[in-house]
């Protein structure tokens, strides 16, 4: 199992991954925290510990190996590096715990360990006490708006909770940002921070729809008003913009100054290929969605980069956006919305209605 982590005394494991790497932890010289050294295409099975055929692309994972290094250095371009753990290629020389005996002796990428824990652990382990006073009194609603620009820049594909740490502090961190830029076909963006997406989704309906039939139960009650929610709905960007209210504001294009400066710089750009000299990709997808990302968000605002930019959501990814909440309070021995709000249920939307993924500004 994974390592303990504690935030206010309460101690908590982070998950093993679903994936085919593996993960080393280590204490580098000079360094306080630990690091952690991610190695792929591993061929021993995660589940049983013993050696096992592993279906893995050594060019695929070369790919995001140059994936997640191109993204340090634009976050370090974008004066943004707090929003992620760095990055950097390392050697590896290590044995498999566990008796498999496996020796691991190739390339692997070295990067800081988050700070905090999952909001997927802050969630499922039922201290509500701690979730309520992380994510409404001490979250940093700065930093989550930095990260909704960050996913919709990069066309995050995979920012869903057990993809973000939060700390006692409320400060945030993104990790696991390899599925970007074009990697997953027919998605633009698939993040918690953005409503109109299936993580956000996840977040009012439950990963397997428990909220929602909570919420059908609700309903029969007369004068229904609120209800039990998950209460990492408010780590919404509209929440966290300025001047936002309790339903949520627009980002337009009030973007964190050096990530403005950085975004501008790459819009400015001749084209792909100067994006791929820049940022040392070799495939020239990738370079295009970054160059028009950037071009969108200048030019148009981050609301219209959601409902016209491209990649756009395909139908997998895309959901019908729900209203914000902004606020939580403990209602009833329950955490709820701070005023009369309930989740949008399948049952809810018009089955005529055109699906739209982005609030209107």
């Amino acid at each position: 199992s994974m390592p303990v982590d504690f935030v206010n005394g309460v101690s908590f494991k982070h998950g093993v991954g679903a994936t085919n790497t593996r993960l080393f932890f280590t204490q580098l010289p000079g360094h306080e925290r630990r690091h952690i050294i991610k190695v792929w295409c591993v061929a021993v099975s995660k589940v049983r510990d013993v050696t096992s055929p592993v279906a893995c692309s050594v060019r695929q994972a070369s790919e995001r190996v140059e994936l997640l290094l191109a993204q340090q250095q634009l976050l370090e371009d974008c004066g943004a590096t707090a929003l992620s753990p760095g990055v950097w290629l390392t050697k590896v020389s290590a044995i498999l715990p566990g008796g498999s005996g496996l020796h691991i002796h190739w390339h692997g990428l070295a990067m800081e360990e988050a700070r905090g824990i999952t909001l997927h652990a802050l969630n499922w382990g039922r201290h509500w006490r701690l979730a309520i006073d992380l994510l409404q009194e001490r979250l940093n609603r700065t930093a989550v708006a930095a990260a909704a620009l960050w996913d919709v820049l990069t066309a995050q594909c995979d920012r869903h909770a057990e993809n973000v740490f939060i700390d006692d502090a409320g400060d945030i961190q993104v990790i696991d940002n390899d599925k970007a830029l074009g990697v997953i076909a027919k998605c633009g963006y698939d993040s918690m921070f953005v409503p109109g997406t299936r993580y956000h989704s996840i977040m009012r309906v439950g990963f397997w729809g428990q909220h929602a039939d909570k919420y059908r139960s609700y309903r029969k009650v007369a004068e229904f008003c609120h209800g039990p929610i998950d209460p990492r709905v408010v780590m919404d960007y509209r929440c966290a913009v300025d001047g936002s209210a309790s339903d949520g504001g627009v980002m337009g294009t009030a973007y964190p100054p050096s990530m403005e400066r950085c975004m501008r710089r790459i819009a400015g750009m001749s084209g792909p290929e100067e994006v791929m000299d820049a940022y040392g990709l070799s495939n020239p997808l990738r370079a295009s969605i970054l160059h028009n990302r950037s071009k969108d968000l200048i030019e148009r605002g981050f609301e219209w980069t959601l409902e016209h930019g491209l990649p756009t959501n395909g139908p997998r990814v895309a959901t019908y956006p729900q209203t914000a909440c902004c606020n939580l309070m403990v209602w009833k021995r329950m955490i709820t919305c701070d005023k009369c709000w309930s989740p949008l249920l399948p049952e809810d939307i018009p089955s005529n209605s055109t699906l739209n993924i982005a609030p209107k500004p």
